[in-house]
């Protein structure tokens, strides 16, 4: 699979922008504030329908004395078979219209049967320094592109916990509407934590895989569950501890205190926190390889590989020269389609022949 055009209307600092991509290894350089994150940004979009640099649909829309009110993205792309495709998105007036090969698509599945997108920033390091929510969010989004009918579970989650958490702050904590939304989060969650669990168990083969053949001496790179309130074998033991352990909790602070909306991954290097005790570069490389290693398990699905775009936002150019060799192999070695974006395009070197767009 590979991304032959981009077309942007309005988009961040781009009034219009029409991009031929003529090989599967693309590499942006630019200055700071030439729009080469604003690219990658758009690629991203076009896969989560959202950007992966703020929540707010309308911080993408391009400033102009005309008062434009929307964007307007356009991806073609060919697959494996030599089918093509294209994926509009629109935005206009705070909504989104959203078509594959001009029909209107509704759901994820629909748009990630085509395109799916890996995105690596200097936001990624959040993974490793930053709180559960952000590894929380990683483990959801390989879910997603595994199934992406895991995001209505996800949605379903926020929901039971807010109505939930709402009784309890209305003092309601004992009656049989409070058990049943109880009961309800429960089952969510335990559906969730096998997802997620299943997806780290897959990560960490394909982590192994990488640093096996990386070339660089790292120490032992592992991942493990943590789930918040312990593990039952069904909802009736969960309840009769619940009652005993937690429920008074939840009704001094207020708010619910079990669920897979609690839980976090513990990522360590070698036998120590690697948030602790990994130096940056040491956490970029763990990074790089964890968006690797999710890439490799998105292609091990039947019929998958074809639809996987890998796009590095000016991640790896400061690291040295070794982790950058060994890292730009393995991310070659992955045989998707790879955008990278850089100040400078000799700070990239590929094997194979590579194409360079210059902004600014």
């Amino acid at each position: 699979m590979r991304i032959t055009h981009l077309t942007l209307r309005n988009f961040r600092c781009f009034e219009s922008l029409e991009l031929d991509i003529t090989n599967p290894l693309l590499v942006i350089e630019g200055p700071n504030g030439s729009g080469k994150s604003s690219i990658a940004e758009a690629l991203y979009y076009g896969c989560y329908l959202k950007s992966f640099r703020t929540h707010r649909a309308g911080d993408v829309v391009r400033c102009s004395d005309e008062g434009d009110a929307g964007f307007f993205l356009r991806l073609h792309g060919l697959l494996a078979d030599g089918d093509t495709y294209t994926i509009q998105v629109g935005f206009e007036d705070g909504a989104k219209r959203i078509k594959v090969n001009d029909t209107v698509i509704t759901t994820y599945k629909e748009l990630m049967d085509y395109y799916k997108v890996v995105l690596i920033s200097e936001h990624d390091l959040g993974i490793i320094q930053e709180g559960p929510e952000e590894r929380r969010s990683f483990i959801n989004q390989l879910c997603v592109l595994q199934d992406p009918t895991i995001a209505e579970l996800l949605r379903l989650n926020k929901h039971m916990v807010s109505q939930r958490t709402q009784l309890l702050m209305n003092g309601q904590c004992h009656d049989d509407h409070f058990v049943l939304w109880t009961q309800q989060l429960w089952d969510n969650s335990i559906e969730i934590i096998n997802r997620r669990r299943a997806g780290l168990t897959l990560l960490q083969q394909e982590i192994n895989f990488l640093v096996s053949h990386l070339g660089l001496e790292l120490p032992p790179i592992t991942l493990a569950y943590k789930q918040k309130g312990g593990e039952y074998q069904d909802f009736a033991s969960f309840w009769a501890d619940y009652q005993k352990t937690t429920l008074a909790q939840e009704m001094h602070q207020r708010r619910t205190l079990f669920g897979c909306h609690l839980d976090d991954i513990v990522i360590n290097f070698g036998d120590k926190n690697a948030r602790l005790y990994a130096s940056r570069g040491q956490q970029k490389l763990i990074v790089l390889l964890l968006k690797c290693a999710m890439i490799r398990v998105i292609q091990r699905q039947a019929g998958q590989s074809r639809t996987v775009l890998f796009v590095l936002d000016d991640f790896v150019t400061d690291l040295d020269k070794k982790v950058i060799a060994a890292s730009l192999a393995m991310v070659q070695s992955l045989g998707c389609g790879i955008v990278v974006t850089c100040p400078l395009a000799d700070m990239v070197q590929f094997s194979t022949p590579f194409q360079v767009v210059k902004l600014g």
